[in-house]
């Protein structure tokens, strides 16, 4: 909880250093969606490329698609859970968190089906 202290006046920003905040929260914001779309280049070439359109899992190994590990699918899952939220809590509507998000969802229902 803040307290004043009696005896200290605290100053209001003025517009100057108003307007640079807002620079560096906009600068920062546009840092911060570069990044984020280059983890997403990441995650859409190593990982939704291999995920099964059927079943939603993820193989065992990136050159064979038929056998898919539990385990490795829930990591991927879970690391692309975590890009979705980093798009969601940016507030980004270019469709990238939805196809994040949803990509999620299919791999654990597809776990879910086959335990």
């Amino acid at each position: 909880m803040y307290r004043p202290v009696p005896g200290i006046v605290m100053r209001s920003q003025s517009i100057f250093e108003m307007d640079v905040d807002l620079n560096l929260k906009v600068s920062n914001y546009e840092e911060t969606v570069r990044q984020l779309d280059v983890y997403y280049g990441i995650v859409k070439r190593q990982l939704l490329h291999y995920q099964s359109p059927i079943t939603g899992l993820f193989p065992a190994l990136s050159n064979e698609k038929v056998i898919a590990s539990v385990r490795d699918s829930i990591y991927c899952a879970a690391s692309i859970w975590s890009l979705y939220q980093a798009y969601r809590r940016i507030d980004d509507d270019r469709g990238k968190s939805y196809e994040l998000g949803q990509s999620a969802v299919k791999c654990m229902r597809g776990i879910l089906e086959c335990w």
